[in-house]
């Protein structure tokens, strides 16, 4: 399966939010049941790296994932001393990292100048993926909806330095679901 790679830069400031745009953030909360808010961030310009492949349905792309880095951690995020992982929630099948200034807690598509409609109409776009407002990133979540695992990568400072996030593990190519019987396994009446 082809995968090929998108890149774009985007500014942030010192508090990000690594979120689903449909959900609202609680200005007093770092981490809730479905986002990562308020995180302390390195400002500055950052790299967004995404990973596409081909759908296997033939139907288009899909976004695999994600990694976002500041530009002076040089992408040797490795090196940084403190990993936290953090389960995150999809419902609007779209995910992305944005600057605090940008956020709205407003998820309503039908106001033409929302942020929520921004996001949306970047991940239903042919590229599935875009930056907002150039303060933040969204893309579509792989084949949608779900609880993804985010790596956050913080300096010593405590701030973000680098985050990636999968939406799709592995493709295995050689699984066919054409041959799947629907009523295996059931016992008739």
């Amino acid at each position: 399966m082809e995968l090929k790679e998108l890149t774009f830069d985007i500014q942030l400031g010192d508090v990000v939010h690594l979120s689903d745009p449909c959900y609202e953030v609680d200005k007093d909360t770092f981490h809730c049941d479905f986002n990562v808010q308020n995180v302390p961030c390195l400002s500055g310009t950052w790299k967004v790296k995404v990973d596409v492949m081909q759908n296997e349905f033939g139907s288009g792309t899909i976004i695999k994932g994600f990694s976002a880095v500041h530009v002076h951690t040089n992408f040797d995020y490795m090196s940084l001393p403190n990993v936290r992982r953090f389960d995150v929630g999809v419902d609007s099948g779209q995910f992305g990292i944005f600057d605090s200034s940008i956020y709205e807690n407003d998820a309503d598509y039908d106001r033409v100048d929302s942020f929520y409609r921004a996001c949306a109409d970047a991940t239903l776009s042919d590229a599935r993926c875009g930056v907002i407002k150039d303060k933040g990133f969204v893309c579509s979540s792989g084949y949608g909806d779900g609880s993804y695992l985010i790596n956050a990568y913080f300096h010593e400072n405590g701030k973000l330095g680098h985050f990636s996030i999968q939406f799709v593990e592995f493709v295995d190519e050689e699984w066919d679901d054409t041959d799947w019987d629907e009523d295996e396994g059931l016992e008739e009446d």
